[in-house]
């Protein structure tokens, strides 16, 4: 079996996926110490002063805060209004009284 022969395009691949994991490696190693040295003394703050919860917690409570309340305008209450007296309904009228037909007496024989 011959060797294997890598073209021109295999050799760029391979040198520039070894470059780029060269430096993530650099990095791995360096970026902790660059990052320790650039943090502050943490020795000379002063201690945290803890709050009650139910302080906080009542604070907060309640949702919205109402809305102020309008302020009272004087108000003028208008004439009152004479009701419209009702038509007086026309009297119907009266129907003359109908008398009863007599039922016509039989003619003699």
């Amino acid at each position: 079996m011959k060797g294997f022969t890598m073209s021109r395009t295999h050799k760029r691949a391979f040198l520039i996926s070894a470059a780029v994991h060269a430096v993530f490696l650099i990095l791995l190693l360096f970026a902790p110490d660059v990052r320790s040295r650039n943090k502050p003394n943490l020795d000379n703050l002063p201690p945290v002063q803890l709050v009650p919860a139910q302080v906080v917690d009542n604070r907060f409570a309640g949702g919205r805060q109402a809305a102020p309340k309008p302020k009272k305008q004087e108000t003028t209450e208008p004439e009152p209004q004479p009701k419209p007296q009702p038509e007086p309904k026309p009297e119907p009228e009266p129907k003359p009284k109908r008398e009863p037909k007599s039922k016509p007496e039989p003619a003699p024989k």
